[in-house]
């Protein structure tokens, strides 16, 4: 896969940077302002006024320095804002046209939907609706910023609905670091170069600025806390979906609105132009759903679903059609995640393979995601210590690269894809999700070259 070129109207890198220096010198003429304050009484004492004079006039001196150099690099950021942006273009092969698949639906990379999107942004001419769990500043997002602010300045209905994970956390490469939480290693992130802790401080502030922006805009709105993370903060608000409408042209997937989503790791999303399910999603964004439902297209030539969850504690329809599927496999079953099987999942891949189903699953690889830390650690290792003791004949495959992926594939003839990782303990919060099931033969193919074997 490539990577996406080409800085958008602000380099965030550069922006952040002075903008957050900017800051930096700002507070620090108010220390020295503060500082020539102090020693000024004693400048008007009859005696001894050399030494506070000196105080206050090198102090002020300071004061006025760093002020100007704040309003310089005031000035140099927002020059930024003059530039013509780059188009954004990825390296990677051109997908499908719509028209090449059946029913207009095209499995896309990450890089592919951002371009894509991106691109449609900018010509749309009715709406613009993005609903998405996680947002965060970086060099392709400031791209995706200014196109909706120009979108709507344009007089196109745009909105942004994010959860509250938005607020209540940062991300340092492939980790999310809680709100106010500091970096203890101070190691170096391997895709940036720099100090974790710069990092996190770069990140912190120009998400701030963007969703300020968005805000003052009227864009961004952030989704209501639902299931049992309500009564949990820190753990995100309970919308886990990944959608959105660019005028007649639909997308749903896996992607979180994060640069480290497009370039770090493996996502996909599927681009839908098919009316009906369109129309379905404009539906299901401007009045959000209170009860679980599928979406049976009974005029599709093959079986195609869209599947909501409502997030209920214990009711999740697409978890239940996984099990279903997995239910009636024959030959194979094929399970990308980010995370690994549990519970009832769990006990059904094994019950299938005993059966002498093949069954393979595709895990993420090891490195500095969370799902390497506690307390995920903990049930990951656990897991994997209970397949060492006996395999059940389950066959365990690592992503070449991080993966956030999503999927299930039986029998090379049905296929589940969405924002749900079919992980139980989400289940039992009760997170609102979007996935699709299929049974179209050119879908499925597409997700079975895409998804499962590139990951392997």
């Amino acid at each position: 896969m490539g990577i996406v070129e080409g800085p958008p109207e602000r380099s965030t890198e550069v922006f952040g940077d002075l903008l957050y220096s900017k800051r930096d010198s700002k507070h620090r003429a108010i220390k020295y302002l503060i500082a020539a304050i102090i020693p000024l009484p004693f400048a008007f004492r009859k005696e001894h006024r050399a030494l506070p004079i000196i105080a206050t006039s090198v102090f002020g001196a300071g004061a006025l320095v760093n002020y100007l150099e704040s309003q310089e690099k005031h000035d140099a950021a927002y020059s930024l804002k003059s530039q013509k942006p780059k188009p954004v273009k990825p390296k990677s092969e051109t997908p499908k046209s719509p028209e090449q698949t059946t029913d207009g639906f095209v499995l896309q990379t990450s890089e592919e939907f951002m371009t894509d999107m991106i691109s449609s942004i900018q010509q749309a001419k009715d709406r613009v609706w993005l609903e998405f769990m996680q947002f965060e500043s970086g060099e392709i997002m400031s791209g995706l910023v200014d196109s909706l602010i120009a979108a709507k300045e344009r007089g196109v209905d745009v909105r942004l609905h994010l959860d509250p994970y938005t607020l209540d956390h940062t991300r340092v490469g492939n980790r999310d670091v809680l709100r106010g939480a500091q970096i203890v290693r101070n190691q170096k992130e391997p895709q940036s170069g720099l100090d974790e802790r710069t990092l996190l401080q770069r990140n912190r502030f120009m998400t701030r600025y963007d969703l300020d922006l968005l805000k003052k805009e009227g864009i961004v709105t952030f989704t209501e806390r639902s299931g049992r993370l309500r009564l949990l903060k820190y753990f995100g608000g309970g919308n886990h979906r990944k959608f959105s409408v660019v005028d007649d042209v639909s997308w749903l997937g896996t992607i979180n609105l994060t640069d480290g989503d497009v370039t770090g790791m493996e996502n996909f999303m599927l681009r839908i132009t098919n009316s009906q399910v369109v129309d379905v999603l404009k539906e299901i964004f401007a009045n959000p759903q209170k009860e679980n439902i599928a979406y049976q297209f009974l005029d599709f030539e093959n079986s195609f679903e869209l599947l909501i969850d409502s997030g209920k504690p214990n009711n999740s329809i697409i978890f239940e059609k996984s099990l279903e599927m997995i239910e009636n496999a024959k030959e194979k079953i094929e399970f990308v995640t980010q995370y690994w099987p549990t519970g009832r999942l769990l006990k059904a891949l094994k019950e299938k393979a005993k059966q002498g189903v093949e069954v393979e699953i595709v895990m993420e690889p090891m490195g500095d995601h969370r799902v390497w830390r506690y307390p995920f650690k903990i049930g990951r290792r656990s897991f994997l210590n209970s397949l060492e003791r006996d395999p059940a004949g389950l066959k365990i495959y690592y992503a070449d690269k991080p993966t956030h992926a999503k999927g299930l594939l039986v029998d090379g003839k049905a296929a589940l894809f969405g924002s749900h990782n079919l992980y139980e303990p989400m289940v039992k919060a009760g997170v609102k999700e979007m996935s699709i099931y299929t049974e179209d033969p050119d879908l499925v193919t597409q997700m079975q070259e895409r998804i499962f074997n590139h990951t392997k």
